[in-house]
């Protein structure tokens, strides 16, 4: 399919909570199947290491609306997490 066109995307790692490491290593394997790093991420709904997921894809007030019934539960750009990963994503 990548050889007709087709952009090929990264449904985050897998479906659940990941940490780091395994984060990275699945992004190595996706650039080792497909032949080059993934240009776009997917956030499956409620991985907690999903990419600025959350209240993070809004603005106000859209933002203190989201805060207000949902709780927040995504560590990706938490620097020192163990689901941090926001640094490696380009």
């Amino acid at each position: 399919m990548r050889d007709t066109g087709f952009e090929i995307a990264l449904h985050n790692v897998g479906s659940g909570a990941f940490y780091r490491e395994e984060i990275i290593n699945g992004i190595e394997v996706f650039k080792e199947k497909i032949g080059y790093y993934p240009k776009i991420q997917v956030n499956h709904g409620d991985n907690t290491d999903n990419l600025y997921w959350g209240s993070k894809r809004f603005v106000n007030p859209l933002k203190f609306v989201y805060k207000i019934f949902h709780k927040e539960k995504f560590y990706e750009d938490e620097i020192g997490h163990p689901q941090f990963w926001g640094d490696i994503n380009q």
